[in-house]
């Protein structure tokens, strides 16, 4: 279904038609298939071109892809500017943004803006009585114990949108399952966490979800590296860096370079484990101290954040 519509609305602007709502809806699939860096220019577009379905969610749109190709410093004014857009009476909207504004501080390390952010974004899920928009918020309530090292709860957080009440299996479910997979390779539950990602991979397969597909290939490298197929491993991190650097998205790069980094070590590879952890403490420095550079980079191995 989604790529039917990707399909038609690219139909209709090579015929030339030219359209605020084309381009919010090529926006929209491209956000949903993972493939943030075309998101961003889609609705880049929408924004310039009158009309289209409302600026506010064309903003809240852009302002996401932003956060997933590392542009944070853009995502929040881009993000400030569609709140300031929404007014109060689309809850909904306002807890989308709000919730994009939790991710950011998140990624910024801001994690007690983040929280704030995100249980303000809960209240106005519930007041719009989203239950879908509900469970996705209370998802990414559980990365800031994964960041604490707190697994259970995290998990209890990340298990809500995969629980059979839930009958929806789309993107954001995708990443639950991603995310648990992710702390059952920590905990040492090697057949649980292979079970995962097959779910979040099938999740992928059916929605064409191109980043996801990555993030799994990524996650799947890790646990044949922890299980001992060090040559899997490798070969899985190579793909999974092909995939990212194609999608546009660098700022995952440096948790990949943190995995690839462990690897080279473990592989007996000491020469090339001490450049990629050379590579990973110069793009770790603050951004206020580093020359050129404006993107501060993700926590190691965070899981994904839902949006």
């Amino acid at each position: 279904m989604l790529g039917a519509v990707t399909q038609a609305a690219a139909f209709a602007t090579r015929g030339g038609i030219r359209s605020a709502v084309l381009e919010d809806l090529l926006g929209e699939s491209r956000r949903l298939e993972g493939d943030y860096a075309a998101a961003a220019g889609h609705f880049e577009k929408a924004l310039a071109l009158p009309g289209g379905a409302g600026r506010a969610a064309t903003l809240q749109g852009l302002a996401y892809s932003l956060v997933k190709t590392g542009d944070f410093e853009r995502a929040a004014r881009t993000a400030e500017e569609a709140l300031a857009h929404a007014g109060g009476e689309d809850a909904a909207l306002r807890a989308r943004i709000e919730n994009t504004l939790a991710i950011i501080r998140y990624r910024e390390d801001r994690r007690a803006e983040a929280l704030a952010s995100w249980q303000s974004a809960l209240l106005h899920a519930r007041r719009a009585d989203d239950a879908h928009l509900t469970l996705m918020i209370a998802h990414n309530l559980g990365l800031p114990h994964a960041l604490r090292g707190d697994f259970q709860k995290a998990s209890d957080c990340f298990r809500i949108l995969t629980e059979p009440g839930n009958e929806r299996l789309g993107p954001e479910e995708g990443t639950a399952y991603l995310n648990l997979a992710r702390i059952a390779t920590l905990r040492g539950e090697y057949g649980r966490a292979a079970d995962l990602l097959g779910d979040a991979a099938e999740i992928a397969r059916k929605w064409r979800l191109q980043a996801l597909t990555a993030d799994v290939v990524e996650a799947e490298g890790t646990l044949l590296r922890e299980t001992g197929d060090l040559d899997g491993a490798r070969e899985k991190y190579a793909r999974a860096r092909l995939m990212f650097t194609e999608l546009g998205l660098h700022a995952v790069l440096d948790n990949l370079v943190e995995e690839e980094a462990i690897l080279a070590s473990l592989r007996g590879a000491g020469e090339e484990a001490v450049k990629l952890a050379s590579r990973l403490v110069e793009a770790r420095v603050p951004p206020a101290t580093r020359r050129g550079s404006r993107r501060p980079s993700s926590p190691s191995g965070d899981p994904g954040a839902i949006g």
